[in-house]
């Protein structure tokens, strides 16, 4: 299963050192927050002849070569005490999910909506990976999407996989333990595609997205051509996947962090630097480390910086102030 080594949840974090803090290589001061990477407005020059993502997303219909579900084995597992595993709907098809409220300390609390790596969900992801967010007082969701972990649906490769996630997103809104003005997401690897990908989606209730090793480009489908389930070669089929080239079209802030080691996201890195403007949406980090490695420490300022946000302020409500984007 050679294919699938950076599918997988990050290692365990009682692997590393008590108390080891790995520094995070930026001199930027910080990320922006929803007010100021927030809506657009009008006083920007019109474009022509442009059409946005989202009209491009909603008129596009992937031609897939293979249906099925996704390429990854899974393993059942027993829920864990003070868990809870629920259904959602997305397009007609219901997904599983699993609710994590033990950390939860308020009547309304913060929540991360989870995205995990490979294309199956393992009990790791909900214990381990989600450790941090659990400690720091978040109500977690972890869903799974479609075809993987026995769920209905075709495999798709970060397409319908999104609306999954965004519908996840909107399942999680409608609880009462939830604070709907802080709700965030988060992935790694995989699911961190999924998570960089929910910035270009409309209606998300959703103040701040953030990802760990998954901000893909073009190149991953040739990487990937043994599981791709369209034509790799296809432009259109390709670049509807990915962030880079659409990013002008992000509607929820996002900060990438990416690993000083994980050398196949850095030419991604330069890509999305010289495509982005000066209001754009996204934030790129580089945190010590490599695809495994760099997770927790991406997580621990992903915490910092939510934490750091205006309490029960909705994002999207006021426009960009300054240039805070990247820092690579």
């Amino acid at each position: 299963m050679l294919l699938y080594q950076k599918f997988v949840e990050p290692p365990e974090r009682s692997l590393k050192p008590a108390g080891h803090v790995q520094p995070e290589l930026s001199d930027e001061a910080g990320a922006p927050s929803p007010q100021e990477t927030s809506t657009r407005t009008s006083s920007k020059p019109p474009v022509f002849n442009r059409v946005t993502y989202q009209k491009r997303r909603a008129a596009f219909t992937s031609n897939l070569e293979y249906k099925g579900p996704s390429p990854q084995e899974y393993e059942t597992f027993n829920t864990p005490a003070g868990v809870e595993e629920v259904v959602y709907e997305s397009e007609g098809l219901e997904l599983k999910a699993w609710v994590d409220r033990r950390g939860a300390s308020e009547e309304k609390s913060p929540a991360i909506v989870y995205f995990h790596g490979g294309f199956a969900i393992a009990l790791s992801s909900i214990e381990e990976a989600c450790a941090q967010f659990r400690e720091a007082g978040f109500v977690v969701m972890c869903p799974t999407l479609r075809g993987e972990n026995g769920n209905p649906g075709n495999f798709e490769l970060f397409l319908g996989e999104v609306d999954d996630a965004a519908n996840a997103c909107r399942w999680l809104a409608q609880q009462d333990y939830v604070d709907q003005d802080r709700i965030y997401t988060f992935g790694h690897s995989v699911g961190g595609g999924i998570s960089t990908l929910l910035s270009l989606q409309e209606d998300l209730p959703v103040a701040y997205t953030g990802s760990s090793g998954g901000l893909y480009s073009v190149h991953t489908f040739f990487s990937w051509r043994e599981i791709v389930p369209f034509d790799w070669t296809s432009q259109s089929e390709k670049k509807i996947r990915i962030l880079s080239g659409n990013i002008a079209d992000m509607l929820t802030p996002h900060i990438a962090y990416i690993g000083t080691e994980d050398l196949p996201f850095h030419s991604t890195i330069y890509a999305v630097q010289n495509e982005k403007k000066k209001d754009s949406f996204l934030t790129v980090r580089k945190v010590h480390g490599d695809h495994f490695t760099s997770f927790d420490v991406a997580v621990k300022e992903y915490i910092k910086l939510l934490k750091a946000l205006p309490k029960s302020s909705p994002a999207h409500t006021s426009e960009p102030e300054t240039d805070r984007t990247g820092n690579q």
